[in-house]
């Protein structure tokens, strides 16, 4: 890894160099992921529901995705697949990715904000603790297809 600067950007496309760094990142989020196309990737990149930023020095070494659902109850937003390249954690990139993501949240006025994370996740778990996220009781459900 390279010794420059890491700059976190919110990007709405993906170039081919980026998307090959990211899809070699996604198995350390989920051994089972299923990779994106490029063209599916930045179609969602380019969708005014969702906000992408990326953590990057040469290679891209990090990324957040923020969902914005518009409810008939309000706006709902969520984070999802934040993911640091495990040779670059430690260094405070995942709370510089969920900051960004939380400066945008506020911005285009959510109330709050919400993630699901997997237990077994210990750091990701304590950065969102320290964050001010706090743990809800809820029923979590899933319907496979």
């Amino acid at each position: 890894m390279s010794d420059k600067p890491i700059v976190i950007t919110e990007v709405e496309e993906i170039s081919p160099a980026d998307y090959q760094s990211y899809c070699d990142l996604l198995p350390q989020l989920s051994p089972h992921v299923s990779l994106p196309s490029f063209e599916y990737l930045n179609q969602v990149l380019a969708s005014s529901q969702v906000s992408f930023f990326m953590a990057k020095n040469e290679v891209l070494v990090g990324g957040l995705t923020l969902v914005f659902n518009h409810l008939t109850t309000g706006l709902s937003v969520r984070i999802e697949d934040v993911i640091v390249d495990q040779q670059m954690r430690g260094r405070g990139l995942g709370r510089r990715l969920m900051e960004e993501a939380l400066v945008k949240a506020e911005a285009v006025g959510a109330k709050a904000i919400s993630l699901s994370s997997n237990p077994k996740r210990i750091a990701a778990n304590q950065l969102y603790q320290r964050l001010g996220f706090e743990q809800i009781t809820t029923n979590v459900y899933r319907y496979a297809f």
